[in-house]
């Protein structure tokens, strides 16, 4: 089922990367994000939302970790209001990216998309930052770059 639904994704996704379709429905586009980036995209009623506020002070306080990890946050709440790192989003990217994931007013949503553009997470309040953290860990594409890192560590010395 989440295969599935991260094919529906991907599919969606580049068919938003088309010129006419961003215009149409605002100008954010995920796909800006794809093989630089993981996402994590989170859905709350609002900001002062309690899973979304331990989340944001989780960030906060691993800000260094998680932009080790290429992470970028982007945000989107029923107001309409929304952030992709520190971007706002118009209510017009808010409404795309809630139908692009299929979140349902007052439900809160967390995924974690990969460089690839792919879902490799998804869920709700319990979602905490260093659980997102040990899953991206595993990840081929993560070791190679701690590989890449250590190696370029010990060879300046």
């Amino acid at each position: 089922m989440h295969l599935l639904f991260g094919i529906l994704v991907l599919c969606i996704l580049s068919t938003c990367a088309s010129p006419s379709m961003a215009q149409d429905k605002g100008s954010f586009d995920l796909n800006e994000y794809r093989w630089k980036n993981r996402l994590l995209v989170v859905f709350a009623e609002q900001e002062a939302t309690p899973a979304y506020q331990t989340l944001a002070t989780e960030i906060k306080s691993l800000r260094a970790e998680f932009e080790d990890r290429n992470m970028v946050l982007i945000s989107a709440f029923e107001d309409g209001k929304g952030t992709a790192a520190e971007r706002a989003l118009s209510s017009e990217d808010v409404d795309q990216l809630r139908e692009t994931f299929g979140v349902n007013p007052g439900s809160y949503r967390a995924y974690l998309i990969g460089k690839d553009g792919g879902i490799k997470r998804e869920g709700g309040p319990e979602i905490r930052l260093q659980d997102v953290f040990s899953l991206i860990d595993t990840m081929p594409m993560r070791r190679s770059e701690m590989r890449q890192k250590a190696s370029k560590k010990d060879s300046n010395g």
